[in-house]
């Protein structure tokens, strides 16, 4: 019955339009706004240094900087590799004032490049530190090459035959390398065995030197570069001494005949083994001659032969009048070719010292392709006589000048970078 009430109740409620009350759900409570997060910077990546991988004249490929060369060995900078130009010197201990190695005088117009000294040419000895064995000596070979008869044979006819020629290599000869070249000739009745082979008298107590000696010393304190020195022999005969061999037949053999022989045979500067080719490296080319070797220098070498010889070292004997000298170097091919040296010697009691210094001051006087002091020079040889003692003096001197405008960086040439 109760049951019935509580419905019939809530069925009038609803037909009266009344309706259940409900408690509404609580309001949340509203939420701050996060302030806006910055992000961190992003750092900014390290540069990776340059491993200066690649170096070309002492600037790195890569990145541009420029070699500090603070590192020598051997003349090498030990961080970019190049290698030192010598540009400076200390004038007495000839030690590079950039790298600390030593470097020889190379003289450029009468003076060293490297410290300004100009030449201290010896007028009597040889040093005698250089007259003795040396610990790394080179070798001297005999070998054969062909020449033919150029005097007096009709046209077309052809009469060769076979010549000896000493030939002195330098210690550690290697023929991947290139070396300067010294042609050097002998005197009347002598032969080709008498500069490389033959012990000589050095002095008036009959002291006996040999030539390679002294090479072999230049050459191992550095004093002059390692070099190839030819000796053949103006005779046609080599057992008589017979045969001579005038100025013009000696040039037309040494064009023909023993320049083509030594570059086909020795490592050179020469590109290839033609007379073009000496032409091309003729600044490491040298004639040398004694006596009648110094007479057939001046007809031959430097007359007839300036296109392939730069160098010229001629001792007691001149042979041609100066005039003939000029008329052959004036010629179109020789007139526009530098001499680099033309270094001349006589003993003070020589028979040929008149001559050879009269005519020299003569060619001196004629033209001003030698200039005393510059590139040319007259040593007497004091207390010596026509003989080895004076020639070898002047060997010494001569071989100190030879090769400069290959071994050095003249006043005008551009350096490379350094600090």
């Amino acid at each position: 019955m109760k049951k019935t009430l509580c419905l019939l109740l809530a069925v009038l409620l609803l037909l009266s339009g009344c309706t259940v009350r409900q408690t509404p759900a609580a309001t949340p409570a509203p939420t701050e706004t996060p302030a806006p997060v910055t992000p961190a910077p992003t750092p900014e990546p390290t540069p990776t240094p340059c491993p200066h991988l690649c170096w070309e004249n002492g600037v790195c490929a890569d990145c541009g900087e420029v070699c500090t060369h603070e590192s020598w060995e051997g003349g090498i900078c030990t961080r970019c590799g190049s290698v030192c130009a010598h540009p400076a010197h200390d004038a007495e201990a000839l030690l590079c004032t950039r790298c600390g190695e030593f470097c020889r005088h190379t003289y450029f117009d009468g003076i060293c490049s490297r410290c300004g000294a100009a030449p201290e040419f010896s007028d009597y000895e040889v040093p005698e530190e250089l007259r003795q064995k040396c610990e790394h000596a080179g070798t001297v070979e005999h070998v054969i090459y062909e020449t033919q008869e150029y005097f007096g044979v009709a046209p077309g006819v052809e009469l060769k035959y076979n010549k000896r020629m000493s030939v002195y290599l330098p210690y550690g000869y290697d023929p991947e390398k290139q070396y300067d070249v010294i042609v050097i000739l002998h005197g009347m009745n002598c032969l080709e065995t008498y500069w490389l082979d033959d012990e000589q008298f050095y002095d008036h107590e009959e002291t006996r030197v040999y030539t390679r000696d002294v090479l072999d010393n230049m050459i191992e304190r550095g004093l002059i570069p390692p070099v190839i020195v030819c000796s053949p022999t103006f005779y046609k005969d080599q057992v008589e001494n017979t045969g001579y061999l005038n100025g013009s037949l000696f040039a037309t053999e040494l064009r023909n005949d023993i320049l083509p022989f030594i570059m086909e045979t020795y490592s050179t500067y020469a590109p290839e083994p033609t007379l073009e080719g000496a032409a091309r490296a003729r600044e490491h080319f040298a004639f040398v001659g004694l006596s009648m070797g110094s007479m057939i220098g001046f007809q031959s070498a430097l007359s007839l032969c300036l296109d392939v010889f730069s160098y010229f070292g001629l001792y007691s004997g001149f042979g041609t009048y100066p005039a003939n000298i000029l008329q052959n170097i004036e010629k179109d091919e020789f007139r526009d070719l530098p001499i680099h040296y033309l270094f001349n010697a006589a003993g003070q009691w020589d028979v040929a010292l008149g001559e050879h210094r009269a005519y020299y001051n003569e060619l001196l006087s004629k033209t001003d392709r030698v200039v005393e002091g510059k590139n040319a020079s007259m040593v007497v040889v004091q207390e010596y006589a026509h003989e080895f003692r004076t020639w070898i003096v002047a060997l010494y001197d001569s071989l100190q000048v030879f090769f400069s405008y290959t071994d050095g960086t003249p006043p005008d040439a551009e350096t490379p970078p350094d600090a």
